[in-house]
């Protein structure tokens, strides 16, 4: 099942990068992650979120101490992306995606098999960023209810966050 999964993520992914920057990428690939995020909260409730976010957390660190040199200090967090000019398209690619693994019940009801969705995503998160997020960021931009991820094709003033391909 995960396979199956992979492969719709996959897919999305690869058609984001014929449309738009890795960063944008990357950027569509947290919205997607929000969603998924709200959606679990919404099937499971709300005293599952606790458990969700420690289960990102810990896969947070974990690849973080697989970069990090045995005898170096610890993995450097890389800043989460911000919207650039095909972000918003991005995102949609990847919603879609993310959505597609619902619709097509690549998923079935187990609270597990949305879980292992976020994971997956989480996992391509950190191959198009080449690191780990900072925890506490990724998690408050998942939760944050009020925040619009897109800014429909304007390029944010911030700095572009450099990224591997």
């Amino acid at each position: 099942m995960s396979t199956q999964i992979e492969q719709l993520i996959d897919e999305g992914l690869a058609q984001a990068r014929v449309r738009a920057s890795c960063a944008d990428v990357a950027y569509g690939l947290v919205a997607a992650l929000k969603r998924i995020y709200a959606l679990i909260e919404e099937i499971a409730g709300p005293t599952t979120m606790p458990m969700l976010d420690g289960c990102l957390r810990n896969r947070i660190i974990l690849r973080s101490l697989r970069l990090t040199p045995r005898l170096a200090g610890p993995a450097a967090s890389l800043p989460l992306p911000v919207a650039g000019p095909h972000a918003a398209l991005a995102e949609t690619i990847l919603v879609s995606a993310a959505e597609s693994c619902l619709a097509t019940k690549s998923l079935t009801s187990e609270e597990g098999d949305i879980f292992m969705l976020a994971f997956i995503m989480i996992d391509r998160l950190f191959e198009l960023l080449g690191g780990v997020p900072d925890a506490g960021e990724l998690l408050a931009r998942l939760r944050d209810d009020d925040e619009d991820l897109r800014i429909d094709g304007e390029a944010s003033a911030e700095a572009p966050v450099m990224l591997r391909h």
